[in-house]
């Protein structure tokens, strides 16, 4: 019935869909999901998306860069994901893993990759993908040792790298391509008490940062040639580290 009307008037209906019902409208048939393919529906949705939210791409303007060559709908599904982060809200809720019954102690999700952290001092890497959501794809093992104790976790997916920061200062990189039966490529220590407790580390494709205490303590390092750059004692607070390079000879911590 709704196909005797001109195509002008079944993407106007189209449009006052919500998100969820276009999906299921474009399973109907191959016309229907042309029709939810059109460049109109999504650019007009992506305008009024801009007009409640004037920054989602604030602190990714290089994503802002790329989508100017992606379809309307593409730019659509990226910017509500990035909107929908900013609000703490979801569209689909799922769980991907029990853990074994292990508390989740800490999670970072950087791009497509989320990397978990739990109380049995496993950490486990997924992948996200449109089709199947989060997947697990592999999974290391720290045991159960006091001076093994894995307190954070980080994930560069431009370059695959896992980094994990054990009790001690210890600071092992992983290549994620490699697997978790594989050694380090890369392990680092800022000192020499077994006791110092990592609060925050921070990556990118040639420093990293870390903050701890017991002692209070910044140790900052270029992680590719293993050296010590700086270390600064702080008061004996937890604090958090984030790195930015603003040029490439000028390193910005936070």
């Amino acid at each position: 019935m709704l196909t005797l009307f001109p195509r002008e008037v079944i993407l106007q209906i189209f449009s006052l869909l919500s998100f969820q019902d276009l999906i299921k409208v474009q399973l109907t048939c191959r016309l229907w999901k042309r029709l939810t393919q059109d460049s109109s529906i999504w650019r007009s949705r992506l305008q009024d998306l801009n007009s409640r939210f004037t920054d989602i791409y604030a602190h990714m303007p290089s994503k802002s860069i790329q989508a100017n060559g992606l379809s309307w709908k593409t730019r659509y599904c990226q910017a509500i994901t990035l909107a929908n982060w900013r609000m703490g809200t979801v569209q689909n809720l799922s769980k991907i893993d029990d853990n074994n019954g292990s508390r989740i102690l800490s999670v970072k999700l950087r791009d497509k990759l989320l990397v978990t952290l739990a109380e049995d001092n496993t950490v486990k890497l997924y992948q996200y993908t449109t089709e199947k959501g989060f997947k697990f794809k592999t999974k290391w093992s720290f045991g159960d040792q006091p001076n093994t104790a894995v307190e954070c976790v980080d994930v560069l997916p431009d370059i695959n790298i896992l980094v994990v920061a054990q009790r001690g200062s210890k600071c092992m990189f992983y290549d994620i391509n490699k697997g978790s039966k594989h050694d380090p490529i890369q392990v680092l220590k800022g000192g020499s008490h077994p006791w110092f407790v990592p609060d925050s580390i921070s990556v990118n494709q040639d420093y990293f940062a870390l903050s701890g205490r017991k002692p209070s303590a910044v140790f900052v390092w270029n992680w590719r040639k293993g050296i010590r750059l700086s270390n600064r004692v702080f008061d004996n607070q937890p604090h958090n580290v984030f790195l930015s390079v603003k040029k490439m000879h000028s390193q910005h911590i936070t």
